[in-house]
């Protein structure tokens, strides 16, 4: 599952997206020395561009498309990170389905196919 994850996120590589446009982004954050990972982020955005399908900066509210990928780069590595543990990768995926079960109930549907 992990991998098809992985996969879905770079199989649009040519939407890459341009680290010119994002010159200006340090001026925005000036305490970023601060977060090691966040660093490690930009410095993957200069070298080689962070994969995603869209940018949805303004959708959650990020200041510009470079915040938004740097942040989207931090919470994939720390997804990966979390999802290494079986104990941690067992109880998400026991909340997703108890979350889904829950929906499915509550629009009167029946989540018995679902739960198979």
């Amino acid at each position: 599952m992990q991998q098809e994850l992985a996969s879905s996120w770079f199989q649009n590589a040519e939407e890459v997206a341009d680290l010119k446009e994002f010159e200006e982004f340090s001026d925005y954050f000036p305490d970023l020395e601060s977060y090691p990972l966040y660093q490690a982020a930009l410095k993957q955005l200069e070298n080689g561009g962070i994969p995603c399908r869209t940018l949805r900066t303004e959708v959650v509210k990020c200041g510009s498309d470079g915040e938004y990928l740097g942040k989207l780069h931090c919470l994939r590595l720390a997804f990966q990170q979390l999802l290494r543990d079986p104990v941690t990768y067992l109880w998400f995926a026991d909340a997703g389905r108890q979350i889904l079960t829950d929906l499915m109930l509550y629009g009167d549907r029946d989540p018995k196919d679902f739960l198979i």
